[in-house]
């Protein structure tokens, strides 16, 4: 779990763009190249990390529903192949960050950090509507659930596999919650005082609650 010289530099030579918003390096655009396997992802999510503590510890009286939810970083995947393989990773870090923030609540904001994908009707449903049963349109809304329930298929804190069991769907009011079944999880769907997986899957619920990360091809 240690840090490449690379990745560790890359982060340092930008956290003064990212702090100061009238740094010079606020006018630059540039390209990260480094060779497949090198550990490009990591050091972006790094970055990322510290931008969205970053953000919330600046986080006033007057800026606070700016600075604490909504969201902090898209990114854009061109391919859904590309993106399927980066969307795990982003989901651990993601869920890291949020644990941190639960633990040393409320130094982090109050609201959770939680990422969306926001990857196209084909993948996952527009709105909560495609997800009810309709009579003219039999099988439709189960073939859509089946999409949900492939977004994510492992727990992204203990790695044990998601069926549809712990996906609760409530179209009425817009909302997923996703639990895992593994008893000493932290995400466990029948701990008291249960937390969902900071995960949302449909365009619909994205808008509502803006993510602190949206992932997107």
């Amino acid at each position: 779990f240690g840090w490449r010289p690379f990745q560790i530099a890359f982060i340092l030579m930008n956290l003064c763009g990212i702090v100061d918003p009238l740094h010079k390096d606020r006018e630059i655009v540039d390209l990260l190249y480094f060779p497949t396997g090198g550990g490009k992802t990591e050091a972006s999510l790094g970055l990322m990390a510290f931008v969205i503590a970053n953000r919330r510890l600046r986080a006033t009286e007057t800026s606070e529903y700016n600075a604490d939810g909504g969201v902090t970083a898209i990114l854009r995947y061109t391919l859904r192949l590309l993106t399927t393989q980066q969307r795990d990773r982003i989901t651990k870090m993601v869920v890291a960050a949020e644990l941190i923030r639960r633990k040393s609540f409320p130094k982090y904001g109050t609201e959770p950090i939680s990422i969306g994908f926001w990857v196209g009707g084909g993948v996952t449903p527009n709105k909560f509507e495609a997800l009810i049963d309709k009579a003219d349109r039999p099988g439709e809304a189960r073939r859509k659930r089946n999409l949900l329930y492939k977004q994510l298929l492992i727990c992204p804190f203990c790695g044990k596999p998601l069926t549809e069991d712990e996906f609760y769907i409530d179209p009425d009011r817009k909302s997923i919650a996703i639990y895992c079944a593994d008893k000493t999880c932290v995400f466990y769907k029948y701990r008291e005082n249960r937390i969902p997986i900071p995960v949302y899957l449909v365009d619909e619920e994205i808008y509502a609650k803006c993510p602190t990360i949206i992932l997107s091809t």
